[in-house]
């Protein structure tokens, strides 16, 4: 289901979206592509088993989520509670603001 964001939340949102534009061309440009091809080479296939563990401990936590809101479990849906749960996890990697950005993040979604 398409949620429209309330005037509130457009602003936020777009800073947010601006943000990540600008960090991801910055970092785009700070990468040489031919040493980028070269790490990954050089990780080989393992890379992938480590990647598809993370998002299992991911959706383990998210189905820890579901657990806790008792009753309540159905007026959310699963696939809402793992984006909220990436978001925390995402806010919960910022320097020093980051765990209690992350942790408020998850007590409150």
């Amino acid at each position: 289901m398409l949620r429209i964001p309330s005037k509130a939340q457009l602003p936020v949102r777009l800073i947010a979206i601006a943000m990540s534009a600008g960090f991801f061309l910055y970092l785009s440009g700070e990468v040489v592509p031919a040493s980028f091809g070269k790490a990954s080479s050089e990780l080989g296939w393992g890379i992938i088993l480590v990647i598809a563990l993370a998002g299992v401990s991911h959706l383990a936590r998210t189905w820890g989520w579901r657990l806790n809101l008792g009753d309540d479990q159905h007026k959310i849906s699963f696939s809402r509670l793992v984006g909220l749960r990436l978001g925390a996890e995402a806010a919960g990697q910022l320097w020093i603001l980051g765990q209690t950005l992350g942790d408020s993040s998850e007590c409150h979604a």
